[in-house]
């Protein structure tokens, strides 16, 4: 297209130069080809605007920038380049945005599994539909791309295109708070969102809990239906003055959509769904309380977009474990339980530990850590969340980063010692699990918390091979070849 063409839409521009042919649009200068519109993104540590001439030199025919370069390219320069961006990602694809129906899920804990609910629900009803989110992206059952909690525009375009392209009718996507702020899913129509609730994450980039709970409301901005939980504290201000239609779902607060006669269970959760459109009863094989509100959230916004409740009803009935999300970790032959669990706040460590307290017949020990170079403030806070819960804490590294593996570790503990549960610290994770396995009774629970699917552990500013599932496979298979620390209820 022209680069008038992919200007379309984008506000205030003001363009210098001849009007080029566009192949290729990038934010990444090392990715440009020839005939490419570089897109010069001012960074949180690098910023697009000095990797033009690169760009220039890699075969970039034009930029868009936030300010003029000196470089000899035609050159459009924007108020806003994360705002300009999002119109010129749709330009280039073609709007695919617009033969889809898209389904938001924003909140602290439970977007993850409330979109994978809502895909299955929708894919029952005969709709194929595609999935935008931290484990994986699906066009249909296929992978596309790269999981990110919200990618970049450039990059959700491609997949909504690829979606499209592929049949799908629909889309669920996770919408993250630093997303919204970074105007990536600016332009974007959303018939239903889904709010689920806020717990401490993210104030290293939010600052204050205010402005994070602000920047999850904008979503609605951009939605025809809104739902909101009624039992979550910030429920009430995140449904206040919306401009779509809103409707509240919850246990234990009033609510246009109620879960009633709640049963929980070792091997999932069920109970009667109230809602306008008439009653149903739902079992899912997913324990812990969490999930009867992501269930019943999916619920909510696919009767309130139409769907009859034996759809959802039956939706909700093929519904499976979501990777890394209480999922049980193989251990064949052990009288004992691994559980793999992305829970990496105070609110998501207290939801698994008390799904698992619901089931456990022994000890619940809990291996956990926090990220590096993220909000230190929660570190303490999750120390005291996962003590009030566990009969035992591991301390271990999560993804350190660039930040010293023993300071986090220090910054937790004075939580866990509040709490006044045993701990163990290991800050090699590979060890720590180990000697959790080694250490496992009869009946006792391992949760192997904030990792969850990622295949991966982040340590500097490289990604190392670390599949937890692998590792507990290998640790076990140890165990049983060692004649010294060979467990004799271990016998594969």
């Amino acid at each position: 297209m022209q680069f008038s063409q992919l200007l379309a839409g984008v506000p205030n521009v003001v363009r210098t130069g001849e009007d080029v042919t566009i192949t290729h649009v990038e934010i990444d200068s090392r990715k440009v080809k020839p005939g490419t519109a570089f897109c010069c993104i001012p960074g949180f540590q690098v910023d697009g605007h000095d990797f033009a001439a690169q760009a220039e030199k890699n075969g970039a025919v034009a930029l868009i920038v936030e300010h003029e370069v000196p470089v000899n390219l035609p050159q459009a320069i924007v108020p806003d380049m994360r705002t300009a961006l999002s119109a010129v990602a749709a330009n280039f694809y073609g709007h695919p945005a617009d033969k889809l129906r898209l389904f938001a899920v924003t909140g602290t804990n439970g977007k993850t599994t409330t979109t994978f609910m809502l895909k299955t629900v929708l894919e029952s009803a005969g709709e194929k539909s595609g999935l935008i989110g931290t484990v994986v992206n699906l066009a249909g059952a296929e992978v596309i791309g790269e999981s990110l909690t919200t990618p970049e525009p450039l990059q959700m375009q491609g997949y909504f295109a690829q979606m499209a392209q592929k049949g799908c009718s629909v889309c669920c996507m996770e919408a993250s708070s630093q997303a919204i702020s970074q105007h990536r899913i600016e332009g974007l129509h959303f018939q239903v969102g889904i709010f689920s609730n806020l717990t401490q994450d993210h104030l290293d980039y939010h600052k204050t809990m205010e402005c994070y709970a602000a920047e999850k409301k904008k979503l609605f901005d951009q939605c025809d239906i809104g739902l909101f939980n009624a039992d979550d504290p910030y429920g009430a201000y995140m449904q206040k003055d919306v401009s779509c239609r809103s409707y509240t779902y919850g246990v234990d607060q009033a609510a246009d959509y109620r879960a009633e006669g709640v049963q929980l269970h070792a091997h999932g959760v069920e109970y009667d769904l109230v809602a306008p459109q008439g009653k149903g009863h739902v079992e899912l094989p997913i324990p812990g309380r969490f999930s009867v509100y992501n269930s019943l959230a999916c619920a909510a916004a696919c009767l309130a977009a139409g769907l009859p409740m034996n759809t959802v009803l039956d939706g909700l009935h093929q519904v499976k474990t979501v990777p890394g999300r209480i999922e049980l970790v193989p251990t064949p032959g052990c009288d004992f339980s691994v559980i793999l669990d992305y829970a990496h706040t105070p609110d998501g460590i207290e939801n698994i530990l008390s799904a698992v307290r619901d089931f456990a017949t022994g000890r619940v020990i809990v291996l956990f850590g926090c990220g590096g170079d993220r909000d230190p403030k929660k570190r303490p806070l999750m120390g005291l969340a996962a003590g009030k819960g566990a009969d035992l804490c591991i301390v271990t590294s999560d993804n350190p980063r660039t930040e010293d593996p023993g300071a986090i570790l220090q910054a937790i503990l004075p939580g866990v010692e509040e709490s006044g549960c045993p701990y163990e610290v290991v800050e090699n994770r590979r060890e720590a699990i180990a000697h959790a396995l080694r250490i496992a009774e009869k009946g006792d629970v391992i949760v192997l918390a904030g990792k969850g699917h990622e295949p991966y552990q982040i340590i500097g500013k490289t990604k190392y091979p670390f599949d937890e599932k692998q590792i507990v496979a290998e640790e076990l298979k140890k165990m049983n070849s060692d004649g010294k620390e060979r467990r004799p209820e271990c016998n594969n």
